[in-house]
């Protein structure tokens, strides 16, 4: 499920917001590779199950990095190409890629929330 969410950001702190969006999925990482590791240690000792479990959340995971990098990328190259006049629509074009980019934050933000509590109840 996505929602969308209008804020008002300046074009000049796109850079750093796209860049804190791929940070936070950098930081994604260390808990899927414990996930996978432990996915791994479940098969040494038989437990076919919990392993296909892991590893299906670990898809899950991988799945959701890639489709937000991939966010990332556009964005950055709907900027630069914004940014350097290769369309007559430059105002409209950085405006969508502004969206794109609060919306893509603000539901980041929402899931940071989301895995936190899950990780809690565990």
């Amino acid at each position: 499920m996505e929602a969308n969410v209008t804020i008002s950001v300046n074009v000049d702190t796109l850079p750093r917001l796209i860049g804190h969006l791929i940070s936070e999925e950098e930081l994604k990482f260390e808990p899927l590779s414990r996930k996978i590791a432990k996915a791994a240690f479940n098969m040494e000792e038989g437990k076919i199950f919990e392993s296909t479990q892991l590893l299906g959340e670990a898809m899950e995971s991988l799945s959701a990095i890639e489709s937000r990098l991939r966010q990332c990328d556009m964005l950055i190259k709907g900027l630069g190409n914004a940014l350097n006049g290769k369309t007559d629509e430059t105002e409209d074009r950085v405006k969508n890629i502004v969206q794109q980019a609060q919306d893509i934050s603000e539901f980041s933000s929402f899931l940071s929330k989301m895995g936190d509590q899950e990780e809690n109840e565990d």
